[in-house]
Parts: C-alpha cells; sequence; structure tokens
C-alpha cells in the first residue's frame, strides 16, 4: 500500500518449519526491526492471545526519525508466551488519539503524501527446541 513506510519483521528472517502439521520457526528471536520513517513516532506493542489474554510490552516507545530501531522483548517473557499452547499475537501501534488524527488530515490537506500512522499484527510462532 502507497505511502506506509514503516515496516517491522522479525529479525532474522527465520524459516519455517513444518513438524507434525504444527508450523516452528528454527531459531528462537525475540526482537522486531522498525525500519526507519521520516518523521519521530511513540510506538506501543501489546501482546495478545485467543484466551483474550493481554499484557502492554511497551508503551511510548520512540523512534527518532530516519534511523531504523530494533525492539528487544524480555527473553524470559518470550519464553513464557511460547510455552502457551494457544494462538499468540504482537499488535504494533503509532500514532494513537490526537496524533492520528492529525497524520490523516496532514495526507488529507496535501502536507504529507501518505500517512505514516501504522499498525500491524504479528502472529508469534514457536521454535523448535
Amino acid at each position: 500500500m502507497a505511502g506506509i513506510i514503516f515496516c517491522p519483521k522479525i529479525l532474522p528472517r527465520q524459516p519455517i518449519i513444518m513438524h507434525q502439521l504444527n508450523r516452528l520457526a528454527n531459531k528462537k528471536n525475540n526482537r522486531l526491526l522498525m525500519t526507519a520513517l521520516s518523521n519521530d513516532t511513540i510506538i506501543d506493542i501489546i501482546y495478545l492471545n485467543t484466551l483474550g489474554e493481554s499484557e502492554v510490552l511497551f508503551s511510548e516507545y520512540t523512534q527518532e526519525k530516519d534511523k531504523d530501531t530494533i525492539v528487544t522483548i524480555d527473553s524470559e517473557k518470550m519464553d513464557e508466551f511460547l510455552t502457551k499452547d494457544v494462538d499468540q499475537f504482537l499488535l504494533v501501534l503509532n500514532n494513537k488519539d490526537d496524533d492520528m488524527l492529525l497524520d490523516i488530515l496532514a495526507v488529507n490537506e496535501g502536507i504529507n503524501p501518505g500517512s505514516t500512522s501504522f499498525q500491524r499484527i504479528i502472529k508469534l510462532i514457536p521454535y523448535e527446541k
């Protein structure tokens, strides 16, 4: 989609292997790469699962303009998540409340060529031990 330049991805890219009809990563990972944006932004990362459990992992995490940012989730916390036998996700958000509204208005008024607001859901995949 044009205009979205904020693209988190799991680092390093993990090949996924099939094991007894389950997808498993071949390497444990607890980092996210937030690629550079054209402006400073505030990021929130929330853990969610299909049991309705949620936990704010990072709130008001600052990403500076034109810099890639690596966010590291506590290793013990990630292990705790991956021992649960339910689907689990990380919700990554930037620009909330008034910042999101101002971002949309800037695009509508032609001040910015595209929105810098971003919401992404990343599914956590257990790794093969």
